[in-house]
């Protein structure tokens, strides 16, 4: 669990971003973004909102059901006030006008806009409608970018729970057994493990689900001969993993063979690249250029990697035409692909911490190797 020191740095930093943002207040609606600043975990189901205005007053309003909890347990009780509303109620942001500010005072708000709803939009704009709204998403997230030595421990213990699943998950396959058995004997060891669950819905592509590629697991069994690909990650404190697997059944002949080998070294290649100092685009480069060499440039659709944190999405993002360099203490995935109608698809990810001089695993489960005989 992060200390009460980490999370009061944390809103130390949002303060000086609504100073040097000249805003009024700034209203966060995005679950990430509350638990990044308050540690306090809530039902996905619910929602909360987290408010500061220019002197730092800080207001977190809650669900009435989670108020109490909330009180005895979030920091933000310390520095704060915390305050409930009846859910489902259309005017709980009416609190704030009470506790943060009239009319007359509040003219520039930021916002976590891609996390806000129109609904919420329209009613910030009816308790000041003089509002100015500013975005704060993008100023967010680099806050977030370079992890601190607690937030690398969740991360490593995230990855760890990952690891587990997978390789416990992968025991299971056999033909006959479908992609959802596969996917639920996963989640079912990641809570075994501590995890507050999946950090994203995982899937495994068989067959021809996996050059579709369809980014859900189904009732497809798995069938020797043909490449599977197999994408999940666990939740641990509020912090993601993500990982994937290629693997296959029996014997792996032609150009799947190929296609598997040409992901690991596309992948081996960016996972070199990766530095202290090195171009996103550089490291995307480097993956790019091997598959663009093996003549399947274009059935590499996606990205190279991303950032890891509370979102399983965040900066950095490796990908073409991406500005800005690695630093010490950000974590990322690396995971190019390639996927061929009628052939298959293979992805092989992990996450990495980088160092003050190169990169360290965080995920370590083996990879398959094509030798042509049983494997797995």
């Amino acid at each position: 669990m992060l200390s009460g020191k980490e999370l009061a740095g944390r809103i130390d930093r949002l303060k000086e971003l609504v100073e040097r943002l000249d805003l009024d207040i700034c209203v966060l609606f995005g679950r990430s973004a509350i638990r990044y600043f308050t540690g306090a975990r809530t039902n996905v189901a619910t929602s909360s909102v987290l408010a500061m205005d220019r002197s730092g007053s800080l207001v977190y309003v809650v669900p009435i059901l989670d108020f109490r909890l909330m009180q005895g347990e979030c920091w933000i009780a310390k520095r704060g006030e915390i305050l409930p509303f009846p859910e489902d109620t259309p005017d709980y942001l009416v609190v704030l006008r009470r506790r943060l500010g009239n009319q007359d005072k509040v003219r520039r708000v930021g916002v976590d806009a891609q996390a806000a709803t129109v609904a919420q939009l329209e009613m910030l704009r009816s308790l000041y409608p003089s509002l100015e709204v500013s975005a704060v998403d993008r100023d967010l997230l680099l806050l977030r970018a370079v992890k601190t030595p607690a937030e690398v421990d969740c991360l490593r213990c995230a990855a760890r729970v990952a690891d587990v699943a997978m390789q416990e998950a992968l025991q299971l396959a056999k033909p006959g057994v479908t992609e959802r058995e596969i996917a639920a004997r996963a989640i079912s060891v990641m809570l075994r493990e501590g995890a507050e669950g999946p950090s994203f819905e995982p899937f495994v592509m068989s067959g021809s689900n996996s050059w579709l590629p369809r980014r859900y697991a189904t009732t497809r069994e798995i069938v020797p001969g043909e490449l599977v690909i197999f994408d999940m990650g666990a939740r641990y404190e509020g912090y993601c993993s993500d990982i994937t697997r290629t693997f296959w059944l029996g014997e792996l002949r032609g150009r799947a063979r190929e296609l598997f080998a040409l992901a690991d070294r596309a992948q081996q290649a960016a996972l070199q690249a990766v530095r202290p100092g090195a171009r996103l685009a550089d490291v995307d480069g480097a993956a790019r250029r091997v598959i663009r060499e093996a003549g399947y440039g274009d059935f590499f659709p996606h990205l190279t990697g991303h950032g890891v944190g509370l979102d399983i999405h965040e900066n950095p993002i490796v990908d073409q035409g991406a500005e800005g360099v690695l630093e010490p203490g950000m974590v990322l995935t690396i995971e190019p692909g390639v996927y061929v109608p009628e052939v298959g698809g293979a992805r092989i990810e992990d996450m990495v911490l980088v160092t003050e001089t190169g990169a360290e695993f965080l995920t370590h489960t083996p990879r398959m190797v094509p030798t042509g005989g049983d494997n797995w």
